[in-house]
């Protein structure tokens, strides 16, 4: 079973994920999946480390762990 992700990005950050893509010869949707794929195998205060930068979520439903 997929899930759908939606992701908003900046245009340019859009732009270079695009090309990357292009250049390594992999759709978009396997790009994306292997980018995530390699943040979540980092250890969790990496993450934390990573994230701290993040936009926080302020509205929207719940997400079930």
């Amino acid at each position: 079973m997929t899930k759908q992700i939606n992701v908003t990005l900046p245009e340019t950050l859009a732009r270079r994920i695009k090309s990357d893509a292009a250049n390594l010869g992999i759709p978009l949707h396997e790009y994306g999946r292997l980018a995530f794929e390699n943040f979540i195998s980092k250890p969790v205060a990496s993450r934390r480390v990573i994230a701290d930068g993040a936009t926080r979520k302020t509205v929207g439903r719940r997400i079930k762990p």
